[in-house]
């Protein structure tokens, strides 16, 4: 049984960047459709404190609350990379959602079913952009040959340690370029940013075996670092840095999670907002 320690366990702050990505998506699947459809952006959703609440001040919050999940995810593939006892099972569980999650992904942001005389019509996927998990297995593809290169260096002498780094540096730059051409080709999420933070947060988080106050400092560090390189790819990702805030509060324990559940939250929750704006679309808007 683990030990309680005081703080956020990895289940808490999983928690809380899924529920980040349900609000983000609620702009994304909902509000973004209802656009699309002819709605108006100033159009007033409610009201509070006397003051209009637009549907374009809604999707701006709720997308600035959203920036928080992805540095969230890539952190802990990381970890999970460092201290799962099987990576050929988690590149095939990344694997397999991908695939799971892709109909429910296109059907929620991109092609948009909706109800018709005829019947339900834009079913077909669309794959000119791929989902979340496409993204996260190329980054762990990633790490796991950059860890293989790593361990394989160290087995050999070189003749110089200048030579050494290099032939180092320069392997490791090309692994992570390919990665990050593949997930642009793919027209995954978050593009090569998403590879770069990965790639960045696994370089700065080397386990040193114990949850020390070193490995609270690299692990914030890795952080901060890998949500700086996303703050460069959005508008908005500048409150991704949010994300900093239950890190510092972590205490390095799993907590009590079951895996699948995080996993199957994503096809399931975009699947339910892809039928809900087709029934939205058809009965309301």
């Amino acid at each position: 049984m683990e030990e309680k320690k005081k703080g956020l366990t990895g289940a808490h702050i999983k928690t809380l960047c899924i529920l980040s990505m349900l609000i983000d998506h609620i702009a994304a699947a909902l509000i973004m459709r209802w656009v699309a459809e002819g709605g108006d952006w100033n159009t007033t959703m409610c009201t509070a404190f006397g003051s209009t609440i637009t549907y374009r001040q809604i999707y701006i919050v709720c997308k600035a609350i959203g920036r928080i999940t992805f540095p969230g995810f890539c952190y802990f593939l990381v970890e999970g990379f460092y201290y799962t006892q099987s990576k050929a099972k988690y590149a095939l569980r990344l694997f397999m959602f991908a695939l799971i999650s892709e109909i429910p992904f296109d059907w929620a942001f991109i092609t948009h079913p909706a109800i018709t005389e005829n019947g339900i019509v834009n079913l077909m996927p669309e794959f000119g952009h791929q989902n979340i998990f496409f993204s996260l297995l190329i980054g762990f593809g990633m790490m796991w040959l950059t860890d293989e290169m790593r361990k394989y260096f160290g087995k050999l002498q070189f003749k110089s340690k200048a030579l050494g780094n290099a032939v180092k540096g320069l392997s490791y730059f090309a692994v992570i370029l390919a990665s990050c051409i593949l997930t642009n080709i793919t027209k995954a999420d978050y593009s090569a940013f998403g590879i770069l933070a990965i790639a960045v947060m696994y370089f700065v988080y080397l386990p040193n075996g114990s949850d020390s106050e070193l490995m609270k400092t690299k692990r914030m560090i890795a952080v901060f670092s890998g949500t700086a390189v996303l703050m460069l790819s959005s508008g908005n990702g500048l409150y991704g840095f949010l994300i900093l805030l239950p890190m510092y509060f972590y205490n390095g324990k799993k907590g009590t999670q079951n895996k699948y559940f995080f996993y199957a939250f994503y096809p399931v929750h975009i699947l339910l907002f892809a039928i809900g704006g087709m029934l939205l679309s058809y009965y309301v808007w």
